[in-house]
């Protein structure tokens, strides 16, 4: 058995928990009759609602408690990981201080100067962020400065981290597959859309597309491309929390494509919510679904395609997240406006992608509006092509549920298992 050690500086509470790495007090305050002893997770849940920026993620949530001041992390196949307050655990393969940002690498600021003398002290440290990414430039410059950067490890969403930061990078698309079994092929009312039924229901629209937040750049310039298309009112394509003045300030890189977009957008009333016709009549039924990726069947069965708009565009750094899987785990033929190598991430983990659009000609374009400009290009042609067709141009409807059946079937402890597994060199 492989032994990997989380180095925990900081216990607290009558069963000693560890506080965050970076913390060294922490008050918490509980009532009487919801006591806090003999409950870690309490403990867990009042840390992570609290203004303290190194905080806790799943992997705290998965662990057993022991002795005192020693608690197993994880365990799967042949590796096992424990937490201890030891920077050098006897018989441990690799040691780590952990360190747990509560969303970004960039709110860990306060804490930098702490890890840097860890760093001194020869002891290596491990960020995990399963959930974001991004072009953390505070953070990065720390480590790009720091004289002991080979200590340095991270695990991260970010596909390209080592284009922008020294150390050691793990990638883990932690939201590319459904590690928290949200989807079910159940037949129950959330169940997922499963091939028998997209195949057999007539078509009602040609789009199915949520975009929660059209302040992001690319979202804002889909929304007006989708108007000027014509395309709103006759599919099921959602935009909600639009821009307000600032949308001035968006940069149309002199394209006048662009530029006619914000001309128009400033030029008429800002839009209301636009939103899919989902079951608002039944609460319940809504609020399920905000917590279950928009999953409804009907939406999938009833619509011949998903575009999804990632959660990136135009930032350095390369993150796919869970939008993406709302089509792969419904058994949709689907296409992604995202970063630049989306497919080829989606490809490398076994998922097929729909030919729809000609995503070599979008890789090969390194400049960031101009790529978004020959989507929408690429875009337009697919809906010529159904509308002159009445179907979707040819693809194999065997490998879209295979991409379900993929998805549906990836491991929690396998996955990250892989990628645990590559912290022992």
């Amino acid at each position: 058995m492989k032994l990997i050690n989380f180095y925990m500086e900081n216990w607290t509470g009558e069963d000693l928990i560890p506080l965050p790495n970076g913390v060294f007090n922490f008050n918490y305050n509980v009532s009487a009759d919801n006591p806090v002893k003999n409950n870690y997770i309490q403990i867990l849940d009042i840390l992570r609602d609290s203004e303290i920026q190194s905080s806790y993620n799943e992997i705290f949530l998965r662990s057993h408690w022991g002795t005192k001041k020693y608690a197993k992390a994880f365990e799967h196949k042949d590796l096992k990981i424990v937490f201890s307050d030891q920077p050098i655990l006897e018989g441990a393969d690799e040691n780590f201080y952990l360190v747990t940002p509560k969303v970004h690498m960039e709110d860990l600021q306060e804490y930098l100067a702490h890890y840097t003398t860890i760093l001194e002290k020869g002891i290596k440290i491990l960020f995990i962020s399963f959930h974001e990414s991004g072009y953390y430039k505070k953070f990065y410059n720390w480590i790009n400065t720091s004289k002991h950067s080979e200590n340095i490890y991270t695990i991260t969403p970010c596909y390209n981290i080592n284009n922008f930061a020294n150390g050691n990078h793990i990638f883990f698309s932690f939201l590319t597959y459904d590690l928290d079994n949200n989807f079910k092929m159940n037949d129950s009312i959330f169940s997922v859309c499963k091939r028998e039924q997209y195949e057999n229901t007539p078509k009602l629209k040609t789009i199915l597309s949520f975009n929660r937040n059209a302040k992001r750049d690319h979202r804002f310039w889909f929304y007006n491309f989708c108007k000027k298309e014509n395309i709103i009112d006759n599919n099921y394509i959602s935009f909600l929390e639009f821009p307000d003045e600032h949308v001035l300030g968006y940069n149309t890189m002199g394209i006048n494509e662009l530029q006619e977009y914000r001309n128009d957008y400033i030029a008429n009333p800002k839009p209301g919510e636009i939103s899919v016709d989902i079951k608002k009549t039944d609460p319940g039924y809504v609020e399920n679904l905000l917590h279950n990726w928009n999953n409804d069947s009907f939406l999938y069965a009833e619509s011949l395609l998903s575009i999804v708009t990632e959660t990136k565009f135009f930032e350095k750094d390369i993150m796919i997240s869970e939008k993406v899987i709302r089509p792969i785990a419904n058994c949709h033929p689907f296409i992604v406006i995202g970063p630049r190598y989306t497919n080829k991430i989606l490809e490398d983990m076994g998922f097929y992608i729909p030919p729809f659009i000609n995503y070599e000609y979008l890789n090969n374009e390194e400049f960031p509006w101009l790529r978004l400009i020959k989507t929408f290009e690429e875009i337009r042609k697919l809906l010529k092509y159904i509308d002159e067709n009445g179907e979707l141009p040819e693809f194999d409807m065997d490998k879209i549920e295979a991409n379900q059946k993929l998805l549906l079937s990836f491991q929690k402890d396998e996955e990250l298992y892989n990628v645990y597994s590559k912290l022992i060199k």
